[in-house]
């Protein structure tokens, strides 16, 4: 008896919230007080386990001339720094720039949009140099750039399929990609340094694109007029071809000195690794970028030979066949007269 009770009381509360429900809205969904029809909803089913992506943070710190920590804070994978004043420089030095010491002497570019980006942790402390203004050699004018695996010079067949034909020096023209350089083309096709009475439209930089093949290899024969000691290097490099982070999307790739060797005189350099972080799409050039070397090389008194190889076959995609930069120049501070006279301008003019 009492069961039939209580089934008596739940099916008389469920008529009254039927009945209730009924009131709320009549026939076709309107309201029987307003007569207007109910609004729809705008709101769009989101499946519990869809959940915002957290992108890592990486330790940005900055660092006086003495190692000493100046600041030290959590910043997000993609961001900006702000950048600091410039410090003081010692007696007979000047400031470079702030050095990334996690990422293969990376000199920090906090105006360039692509290169002023958290992708790592990061490391900066000044960079304090001889006070020498830099001796720059075009990467572009290298009359030897030798291809790996049997290849004829600059006209061989290494990349891209092994497409012949395909030119290893790139324009970079109206300052596109930033390449250092002021060379301009004449109308007879005749390629020579520009001046500042030269249509400035004109003008552009050049540098070493597809290097891609393990043995490449890009040579600077330089003479220096005396021996000189502490001699200090850098080397602008920039990047076209990447991979995307899983977690981010974001494209970058790494190489050691053991895999994109540096060699001044014989002796390979010790830089350790580099990352590039932010490469755009494929089509496009990550910004050329300075790179600390070395600051205590030996020149000689007449020949030297700095030399760039790719000991790698780590393959990017399916057509490049080994991982290497971009090679817009180098630099160097040294107290004695460097010069080039095997550089030539004829690179430029090649299809």
């Amino acid at each position: 008896m009492e069961n039939i009770k209580k089934n008596l009381l739940m099916m008389t509360l469920l008529m009254g919230a039927l009945a209730l429900s009924s009131c709320g809205a009549g026939d076709n969904g309107k309201s029987q007080d307003s007569g207007k029809s109910a609004p729809k909803s705008t709101s769009t089913f989101v499946p519990s386990s869809v959940t915002p992506i957290d992108l890592p943070k990486y330790e940005v710190k900055f660092l006086d001339a003495d190692g000493k920590e100046i600041s030290k804070e959590q910043i997000e994978h993609g961001k900006k720094l702000t950048k600091p004043a410039d410090p003081a420089a010692p007696s007979g030095k000047k400031f470079y720039g702030w050095m990334n010491s996690k990422n293969g002497g990376q000199i920090w570019n906090f105006d360039a949009e692509d290169l002023n980006y958290v992708g790592e942790d990061i490391e900066l402390k000044p960079l304090f140099v001889d006070d020498l203004e830099p001796q720059t050699f075009e990467a572009e004018l290298c009359p030897a750039i030798t291809e790996g695996n049997g290849g004829a010079g600059m006209h061989g067949a290494t990349y891209s399929g092994g497409a012949d034909g395909k030119q290893l020096v790139n324009r970079a023209f109206d300052g596109e990609f930033d390449a250092s350089g002021s060379f301009i083309q004449d109308d007879d096709g005749t390629v020579r340094y520009a001046t500042s009475e030269d249509d400035q439209s004109m003008v552009f930089g050049g540098f070493v694109h597809f290097m891609y093949e393990k043995g490449d290899t890009l040579t600077w024969n330089l003479k220096s007029d005396v021996a000189a000691s502490n001699v200090t290097l850098f080397a602008r490099l920039g990047a076209e071809y990447a991979k995307a982070d899983e977690l981010t999307g974001e494209k970058h790739y790494s190489f050691t000195d053991e895999e994109f060797q540096i060699k001044v005189n014989g002796v390979a350099l010790k830089y350790g690794k580099i990352t590039m972080h932010n490469v755009p799409e494929t089509g496009g050039f990550l910004t050329f970028q300075d790179y600390f070397m070395a600051a205590n090389l030996d020149l000689v008194a007449g020949d030297n030979k700095i030399e760039m190889v790719v000991n790698n076959d780590i393959n990017l995609f399916s057509t490049i066949a080994a991982t290497a930069p971009c090679v817009d120049a180098i630099k160097l501070l040294s107290t004695s007269n460097l010069t080039w006279p095997e550089a030539k301008l004829s690179n430029f003019e090649r299809d």
